[in-house]
């Protein structure tokens, strides 16, 4: 419990300018994933220890329930490497470029799943609470960092950005910050609504108030198009359910077509960097559905740990070089999914799915809203190792919800 918390705590807030000036880096490598998949990797290890010594039990009747699930999942990246490659190198296993972390990275987060799934959901509940004081210490270091001078405590606001006027804090990229910023806003606003004025600790949802504008003014000055547009549309859901009628279908009907109006006046207004750059991941996408369509197998089993950059570093269509130089390296379609099928087949994402469809409660709980809004951003997004194991404890807390 300790470890846990611990890791929900610090790895948001760890990155690799935390460290270094006392010479202390993870390893070899500076940049800001790796750092916490680094740190990731030690956290969980100590956590292990400390449940194998307190909760030996717990762990044990998990693997028990769901290890064949586990035990098939990481059999599979071992078969497409056999069958597409033949070759286990480094790069299978610890990859080899920013975003893609080898089959090492993918053998934490099952081990961090099944952890997880050990505890009860007083604990999960906990970790979540650490989640959002971590987030909220996230968000002042980025607000510090927007504003400048004194108040820029890692002086990052003068430093050279691909992101000029933004800041991307703890995150490594605005937009990172912004879509974890945003998966809070549903539980603040379920603290808030549900809190219990008659008793006397009114402190505590002066809390949840501060924290909620201070992240909704972050994603607001964040310049995030896909996080702004989402709170657009969370705030638009809320008041189709408070205010309008209570049949959930006449809700989502409205909801879909003001949507609609709502991306059609988008796509005519957005600037043409951003809808440039906005086109270009569904090159990508297009690209990756094209090879897994193409070879059944490799939508089965997937093609391996770093297979993406292998990808793309051999063969590119016109159209994907049409919108990227032949410099640039690619190692992502920008859609976590696709992703995640490319490398790793059809079984880690159809695994997510039936567990979240089997316990599907209610729009309204701020679990699924979380998810949903979590799971939108991560469609436009990169593997982030903060968002995944966010997105891993709300969708157990949901398991918990409906059986606990």
């Amino acid at each position: 419990m300790y470890s846990l918390t611990a890791l929900f705590f610090i790895l948001p807030l760890h990155f690799s300018h935390v460290l270094s000036p006392f010479r202390l880096i993870f390893w070899e490598n500076y940049s800001f994933e790796r750092q916490k998949i680094y740190l990731f990797l030690i956290i969980l290890v100590f956590t292990y220890i400390e449940w194998l010594i307190r909760f030996p039990l717990s762990i044990g009747n998990t693997l028990k329930k769901y290890g064949y699930i586990f035990y098939i999942l990481l059999i599979i990246p071992f078969l497409s490497g056999l069958y597409f490659w033949g070759v286990f190198n480094s790069d299978f296993f610890i990859g080899s470029y920013e975003k893609h972390h080898g089959y090492l990275s993918y053998f934490a987060i099952i081990g961090y799943s099944i952890v997880l799934i050990s505890n009860p959901k007083e604990h999960l509940q906990k970790y979540l609470n650490w989640s959002i004081i971590s987030a909220f210490f996230v968000a002042l270091i980025a607000i510090g960092e927007h504003l400048g001078g004194w108040f820029d405590i890692y002086n990052r606001s003068g430093m050279y950005s691909m992101y000029p006027g933004r800041s991307s804090g703890t995150l490594g990229n605005p937009n990172y910050l912004a879509g974890y910023m945003l998966v809070f806003i549903p539980i603040l606003m379920e603290y808030i609504l549900n809190w219990d004025w008659k008793i006397k600790q009114k402190y505590i949802p002066i809390w949840y108030i501060g924290a909620l504008l201070i992240f909704l003014w972050w994603i607001y000055v964040s310049w995030s198009y896909i996080a702004n547009t989402l709170i657009l549309f969370l705030l638009l859901w809320y008041s189709l359910w408070y205010f309008f009628w209570k049949h959930i279908w006449k809700q989502f009907s409205i909801f879909l077509l003001i949507i609609s109006i709502l991306l059609s006046l988008w796509f005519n207004f957005i600037e043409a960097d951003k809808l440039l750059s906005f086109e270009s991941r569904f090159i990508l996408m297009k690209e990756l559905i094209g090879i897994l369509l193409s070879h059944p197998m490799g939508l089965l089993i997937g093609f391996g740990p770093d297979s993406i950059l292998s990808y793309f570093s051999d063969f590119r269509s016109d159209l994907v070089n049409s919108y990227f130089p032949n410099s640039m390296n690619i190692d992502s379609s920008h859609n976590l999914f696709i992703d995640t099928v490319f490398q790793y087949g059809l079984l880690p994402i159809f695994t997510y799915i039936y567990s979240c469809i089997k316990r599907w409660v209610s729009l309204k709980n701020p679990y699924i809203l979380s998810i949903i809004l979590l799971i939108v951003f991560l469609t436009f997004n990169v593997y982030i190792i903060t968002h995944i194991l966010l997105l891993i404890l709300l969708s157990i807390l949901l398991l918990r919800t409906v059986n606990p």
